[in-house]
């Protein structure tokens, strides 16, 4: 805008140096109203060429902030996935770690279970080998009986 002003009072100048000449001034004058209405020319095509580039300038800028935006969004977009992703490994570690907790309470009950039967079966063992030892006891004396019980032998009744 602040541009567009400056040109406007460029021309506004041209145009009053201009009517000037036209009036009628002396030649000197006229000279002198020439060179600044050539330089007044050389300075609106001056600012119309820095108002070209700036205008050039701020399409660019434009454009590179419009593929800014989208690298952003892409950026963006990808972090939400991260972020997603992230919180579905997360959901797994505290998926295993309690499953992890529970196997080991698990095997702790187990152990303990473990030491409880083999306590039961050593002393099942014990009584087992007992009653071993008592039936080996009862056999021999059994098989003493049996002996003495040959030894003595039964008169036979005659035989009529």
């Amino acid at each position: 805008m602040i541009k567009h002003r400056f040109i406007l009072i460029v021309m506004v100048t041209v145009a009053l140096v201009w009517s000037l000449i036209s009036v009628g001034c002396d030649t000197k004058e006229k000279e002198k109203a020439k060179a600044e209405v050539i330089a007044a020319k050389a300075e609106l095509a001056n600012v119309k060429n820095v108002l070209t580039k700036t205008e050039s300038e701020r399409n660019d800028l434009k454009a590179k902030i419009s593929s800014t935006l989208q690298e952003l969004e892409k950026a963006t977009l990808e972090l939400s996935a991260m972020k997603e992703e992230r919180d579905k490994l997360e959901e797994q570690v505290n998926t295993l770690t309690k499953a992890h907790e529970e196997a080991v309470v698990n095997k702790t009950d187990a152990q303990a279970k473990v030491s409880e039967v083999m306590i039961q079966l050593q002393g099942q063992i014990a009584r087992i080998t007992e009653l071993q030892n008592q039936n080996s006891k009862l056999q021999a004396a059994v098989k003493e009986l049996q002996d003495k019980l040959k030894e003595i032998s039964l008169p036979v009744a005659p035989q009529q």
